[in-house]
């Protein structure tokens, strides 16, 4: 059917095009042709391929790809954590596929967790040479990010719209980095500080004498801006520990730079980096030690001879707290 079949079509025909077409049928005749050949020409790039065999042929070969696509993605998810596998995809004798991690994780002797046959370090590497060209939509709800199927573990790891745990080791709460705010005013009000001023210095105090003083202290710092952030302190036999993490887009926390001071009649002490990611941080035990480790980059420390000089306040350690976006270049 070409253009002049549209045209040629009676009411009750042109209804029932559109009907099948899941469009509208409100409106006088003129109305609804135009809706049917605008249909047309935008799924099928061409004005006459609402019944034409060229447009019945790309409608097939569209079908079939998504129908492909959908098939492959079956195949590599893997059967013990549910993912997607990403390269290197391991499998068994029998050909079973199995996602790195998990592969890791199992006991000696390492057995396929779907036909329990051997399982070595034989990789499919058919199948991730097909997995390459494939395009996924991003799990996450909220995001509409359709990506290759090789940068599907890295955008994963850094979705704007991932879930996260609450950073509070006795809180079980999981939910969206935008929820991160709400949760925190609702059930940890006395960590939740009023606004911080962009470019502006903040005082805060520590307790250096507190019986938990080895524990991670949690705070949750408004801003006068989209976005937050959690002061993560801690104090120990080596010295005292702080970083900053940041809750918002990815994108804008590498314009962020976050500064702390420690100052007195003698001596000042200055730290500035970009703030740590919320996407590398729940606040287990192992992702402590990558916020507070010496190597961190993103953390201020004052080791126990520093400590004593700045720490004059019966038992309290006073310092400045300040952010600055920076220009994008």
């Amino acid at each position: 059917m070409d253009m002049q079949g549209v045209l040629r079509l009676k009411m009750d025909e042109l209804k029932s095009e559109l009907v099948n077409r899941g469009l509208s049928t409100n409106g006088d005749k003129p109305v609804l042709q135009a809706r049917l050949l605008e249909h047309n020409e935008k799924t099928y790039g061409v004005k006459d391929a609402g019944s034409s065999s060229s447009g019945m042929r790309k409608r097939k070969r569209a079908d079939a790809e998504e129908d492909t696509a959908k098939s492959l993605l079956t195949e590599l998810e893997c059967p013990v954590c549910a993912h997607l596998i990403t390269p290197p995809i391991f499998q068994c004798e029998a050909g079973h596929l199995i996602c790195e991690g998990c592969r890791k994780a199992l006991s000696f002797p390492k057995r396929c967790p779907t036909c329990r046959g051997p399982l070595g370090s034989t990789r499919c590497l058919a199948m991730e040479k097909v997995a390459r060209d494939l395009a996924v939509p991003c799990p996450h709800e909220g995001c509409e990010a359709v990506i290759q199927y090789e940068d599907y573990a890295k955008h994963i790891a850094t979705c704007d719209f991932r879930t996260v745990k609450c950073p509070k080791r006795s809180c079980t709460w999981i939910g969206g980095i935008q929820e991160i705010p709400e949760h925190f005013e609702l059930h940890h009000k006395k960590q939740t500080h009023a606004k911080l001023t962009c470019g502006l210095k903040t005082v805060f105090s520590f307790n250096t004498e507190s019986e938990h003083q080895k524990r991670m202290t949690i705070s949750f710092l408004q801003t006068d801006k989209e976005w937050s952030f959690i002061q993560c302190s801690r104090l120990d036999q080596e010295g005292f520990f702080s970083s900053l993490v940041f809750v918002g887009p990815e994108k804008q926390r590498k314009l962020c730079r976050w500064k702390m001071q420690c100052e007195n009649d003698i001596s000042s002490m200055t730290w500035e980096a970009v703030p740590a990611s919320v996407h590398e941080f729940d606040g287990d035990a192992k992702q402590q030690d990558q916020i507070f480790g010496q190597d961190a980059h993103t953390c201020f420390v004052l080791n126990r001879k520093q400590l004593q000089r700045f720490n004059e306040s019966a038992g309290t350690l006073q310092f400045q707290l300040s952010f600055q976006e920076t220009p994008s270049s």
